[in-house]
């Protein structure tokens, strides 16, 4: 197995050679379908002439299809990217070299620590440094978690015995750990996402009032139809105002309200399609949904992120003040927003930190396969109950 990453070295830069060419030919037909549209309209306008606005209309609807493949096609090439580098620091590992593993987890020694200290856990070539492949905060705690062994106690001999049979599992199936630490990269969440868990705690639906409110309001608007349609057209352009007066008030009166989450709601959203991506992932087969689901993930988890990723996509139609004031005078927007979002965290909020823990689990899981990856003479220790503890092997060393 050792031998893997150096094999696919060299078809993995192919691939994004190849796929960087499509990239420029696709960036060329971009250039040309716009430039196509602007002569053909720019010539309509001037001769008048049918067929010429249908071709605008034609290189308008080519530049909108290439520039939704050219995106997708970027992605994939970014993704790319990050395999040839994770593939990389697979390398460096083989070898040693510990210049390619900048994430030590220093920040996670423990001076106090029975032993993190003397055996080089944390730190410059140490071994957090050497097996570590989670871009992840919940992962990567996780992980120095589980080298403080700090859930010893929990720990029976069936328990790591299962964690063993997952983490073979996973030893087996290289290219998707790989796959998995390219999204993990392209997509990392290196801060500890607290207005996610703020949202989660919330745990409680607006008043019944209050919802029944924002919908009153949208209809308020039917004030200034009736009165055009009756004939009192003098007087629709003071109802509009009052409208729009009655949503400011109205604004004014909800911003007193908790509702910060509707101001993070970009970051919230960042966050939920950061773990969505590892989810989807990690749940594409299924031989992988078996190992994970129940016991880690809930079925439900990625329904819950899109819920999620849906209801933040609204509210950041409000994230610049001008769009926030304008859309606050036309209906009462910010408390249709935080209805959305109290829903959600009512309805999923509960478990979905949970979630996000366990899958941090899976992540540390996955950081544990690497030793047996990259080392020749890795091994599975045999896990023996008896009333004294004890350890033996033959040939053991340090692995830095």
């Amino acid at each position: 197995m050792t031998d893997y990453f150096e094999k696919i070295a060299p078809s993995l830069l192919e691939a994004r050679d190849s796929l960087s060419k499509i990239n420029n030919r696709l960036s060329l037909c971009r250039l040309f379908s716009f430039a196509g549209a602007a002569a053909s309209v720019i010539a309509g306008l001037v001769k008048n002439n049918i067929l010429l606005y249908v071709l605008g209309g034609l290189c308008i609807a080519a530049f909108i299809f290439f520039c939704v493949i050219h995106k997708k096609s970027k992605y994939y090439e970014s993704l790319l990217n990050e395999k040839i580098s994770a593939n990389d620091r697979y390398q460096a590992r083989i070898k040693g070299d510990f210049n390619s593993l900048e994430d030590d987890g220093s920040e996670f020694a423990d001076h106090n620590h029975p032993y993190s200290s003397d055996l080089d856990i944390f730190g410059p070539h140490s071994v957090f440094a050497l097996y570590n492949t989670s871009h992840s905060v919940f992962g990567r705690k996780a992980y120095a978690d589980n080298l403080k062994c700090k859930q010893f106690a929990a720990l029976s001999k069936k328990m790591i015995e299962s964690l063993q049979k997952i983490v073979k599992s996973l030893s087996e199936d290289p290219e998707f750990l790989l796959d998995y630490e390219s999204v993990g990269s392209l997509h990392p969440v290196l801060k500890v996402p607290d207005a996610l868990i703020t949202l989660c705690a919330k745990d409680k639906k607006l008043s019944s009032g209050k919802k029944l409110l924002w919908k009153l309001m949208m209809l308020i608007w039917l004030i200034p139809v009736v009165m055009a349609v009756l004939g009192a057209g003098k007087y629709v352009r003071i109802a509009v105002l009052g409208v729009i007066l009655i949503n400011l008030v109205n604004w004014f009166l909800v911003s007193k309200m908790d509702l910060s989450d509707i101001f993070k709601s970009g970051l919230i959203s960042k966050q939920a399609e950061s773990i969505k991506k590892r989810v989807e992932l990690l749940l594409s087969d299924e031989k992988r949904i078996t190992l994970f689901v129940p016991d880690y993930l809930d079925s439900g988890f990625s329904s819950d992120l899109d819920a999620l990723i849906k209801a933040c996509s609204l509210c950041s139609l409000r994230e610049q003040p001008i769009t926030a004031l304008l859309l606050n005078c036309i209906m009462p927007f910010d408390l249709m927003c935080a209805d959305r979002l109290f829903d959600w965290s009512a309805e999923h909020g509960k478990d979905f930190m949970k979630n996000v823990e366990n899958l941090g689990q899976i992540e540390a899981l996955m950081c544990a396969c690497v030793p047996g990856l990259i080392s020749a003479e890795a091994c599975y220790p045999v896990i023996v109950e008896d009333k004294k503890a004890y350890f033996s092997g033959s040939d053991m060393s340090h692995p830095l």
